[in-house]
């Protein structure tokens, strides 16, 4: 095998690999090794899963193979900015990718028999029947596997390719994709599945595909038009795990043009200007508080500014959202249909490196003009009063890891500000924020319901009671 630099005024087909590194790669082009590496080396001075890759590769008669600790000199900044640039491309048209689903690791490898009775976590299940399969002329020429559907895995437990960031749009943009999962093979391309292992014949499976998983995790997309909803793939996106956390709207990169291309909207730090106001009403669920990046990432006001992939819980919430199992959700709801009252006046961001769109963020200002409250945080409590009347159910997004203890923030001043409200106003949603600086503040988690003590049915103007229109400027 060697790296092939100079595929000019040629017509090739590839196929691309999306695997986990589970850790620095020991095999990997660099400045050094570039020379040797297209000299020529030996396939089984490749990881494990590499190994399994050319395999396949083999095995449907393609030539190359792009695999990006190979094909991109992974020592040299300007090789990668250059080449992760190109990524998209690479795999928008490579014939087919290889998913290595089940490796947890580049040593690991894909290729081993299906496993059934796959255990991993709370998963326990029991041991399968394996006949042999004999055809009609006698021969023997593979196995039927019974297995008990109610034993197979969820596909977060099962496989670990589903809980790292950099797959997810690798499988979106591709043509094709061959997903090697612990219990089947699975082709995937823009309108159907074939899969084999889930029966003794290979079938072709249109109920399945119209499922939200599938739709959501695994279906390539056709173009831009075939995007599901920002709000949908940020749900699936945003729980996974990176290697660098500073990656995190790196590696969402392409499909964010792929959205901008279909709706030529603005793209602002995993939001969108155009619907900003909508996309500024996400939350985090879970029963815990979550630190924020120790490297400034994106500001409070974006999704991408909490560790949600790195399992740092700092703080237990009340039991009141006990069961809850996403980190971050849109939720689909009246609340999220409300109108709007607010207005945005400035949005700034200072991007790494100047005049890109997608890549790395220094620094970004949100200024609104809106309906604002100062009141006071009581940790212990699961709402969040105004005053002895009114109240709001808090959603705390994170506390920044080096400069408050949750514990000090009893009593401490928060600004309620109103983002929109349901017809009659028996519903509102609105974000919570700290004072960073003099005139400036922090976001610390939002709302989606406000209550007002009175059975009266006179919600608007006693609710409003004290709020104020003032522009409100967010780090």
């Amino acid at each position: 095998m060697r790296i092939d630099e100079d595929l000019r005024g040629r017509q090739v087909s590839w196929a691309a690999l999306s695997y986990v590194w589970g850790g620095p790669q020991l095999f990997r082009t660099t400045v050094s090794s570039l020379a040797s590496m297209k000299t020529g080396f030996a396939i089984n001075c490749l990881p494990r899963t590499l190994q399994d890759a050319v395999t396949v590769c083999k095995a449907m008669s393609l030539e190359y193979l792009w695999v990006d600790s190979l094909c991109i000199i992974q020592d040299d900044p300007d090789d990668l900015v250059q080449e992760l640039a190109s990524m998209p491309q690479i795999y928008q048209r490579a014939w087919v990718t290889i998913s290595a689903s089940t490796a947890a690791s580049v040593s690991d490898g894909f290729l081993q028999n299906r496993c059934y009775s796959h255990s991993s976590g709370t998963c326990q299940t029991r041991v399968p029947i394996s006949l042999p399969y004999v055809a009609n002329d006698g021969s023997t020429t593979g196995k039927i596997t019974f297995v008990h559907l109610s034993d197979a895995c969820s596909l977060e437990e099962a496989e670990p390719i589903n809980q790292r960031a950099w797959t997810y749009q690798e499988r979106r943009l591709s043509p094709r994709l061959l997903d090697f999962r612990y219990n089947q093979v699975v082709l995937y391309c823009y309108t159907d599945k074939q899969c084999q292992g889930e029966g003794s014949n290979a079938l072709w499976s249109h109920e399945d595909t119209d499922s939200k998983e599938e739709e959501q995790l695994y279906r390539p997309c056709l173009n831009d038009q075939s995007l599901p909803a920002w709000h949908g793939i940020v749900n699936d996106y945003a729980n996974r795990k990176l290697s660098l956390p500073s990656d995190k709207l790196t590696a969402l990169s392409a499909l964010a043009d792929l959205h901008k291309q279909s709706t030529n909207y603005t793209y602002l730090a995993g939001l969108w200007k155009e619907t900003l106001i909508s996309d500024l009403r996400w939350s985090n669920v879970t029963q815990h508080l979550y630190s924020r990046p120790k490297e400034y990432r994106a500001p409070s006001w974006s999704w991408a500014s909490i560790e949600l992939d790195s399992g740092g819980k700092l703080y237990k919430r009340p039991d009141r959202n006990k069961g809850c199992t996403n980190s971050l959700l849109y939720k689909s709801d009246p609340v999220d249909r409300c109108e709007d009252v607010v207005r945005v006046l400035n949005v700034t961001l200072i991007q790494d490196p100047p005049n890109t769109t997608y890549g790395k963020i220094k620094a970004g200002t949100l200024e609104l003009e809106a309906l604002a409250l100062w009141t006071r945080w009581k940790y212990d409590e699961s709402t969040l009063f105004l005053d002895s009347e009114r109240y709001v159910t808090p959603l705390w997004d994170a506390i920044e890891h080096d400069r408050i203890d949750v514990h000090e923030l009893d009593g401490f001043p928060v600004l309620v500000v109103l983002l929109g409200h349901s017809r009659w106003w028996r519903h509102g949603c609105g974000l919570i924020l700290v004072q960073a600086s003099t005139g400036v503040h922090r976001r610390v988690g939002s709302f989606h319901d406000f209550q007002y003590k009175s059975s009266s049915g006179i919600y608007h103007g006693r609710f409003l009671r004290g709020f104020q229109v003032q522009t409100v400027t967010i780090i």
